[in-house]
């Protein structure tokens, strides 16, 4: 499983042409939860000098419909836009508390969304 992006995953972001907030779905599984508290814990302690909302984080019950995941909890985290994403985990800041992230994560999935109205 992944922990970090591929060039062609972070090209593909940045070509998306999308522009306006951008929601993060965070699918996690750990391998040392409390590690990964600690990273949470500095995420919130930054996360405000870049626009950064916490839309939702929750541990996942069970699985209704499809294949059972293997994913323990969901994050949702909002961004002002594709730049702001990109400059917070680019930031010094974000540097000094990746290490949590790495000891903690045993797999995760990162999916970018945008927001839909019934129109679209």
């Amino acid at each position: 499983m992944a922990l970090n992006p591929t060039q062609e995953q972070i090209q593909n972001l940045l070509q998306s042409g999308h522009e306006g907030p951008i929601a993060m779905v965070n699918l996690l599984s750990f391998k040392n939860k409390n590690a990964y508290l600690k990273y949470a814990a500095g995420v919130d302690k930054i996360g405000d000098e870049f626009g950064l909302k916490l839309l939702f984080w929750g541990d996942v019950v069970s699985t209704v419909i499809g294949e059972d995941v293997e994913f323990q909890t969901i994050a949702i985290m909002e961004y002002p836009s594709l730049q702001a994403f990109m400059e917070f985990v680019s930031s010094k800041k974000y540097d000094a508390i990746i290490k949590y992230r790495i000891e903690g994560l045993e797999s995760q999935f990162l999916i970018a969304t945008k927001q839909l109205t019934a129109k679209d």
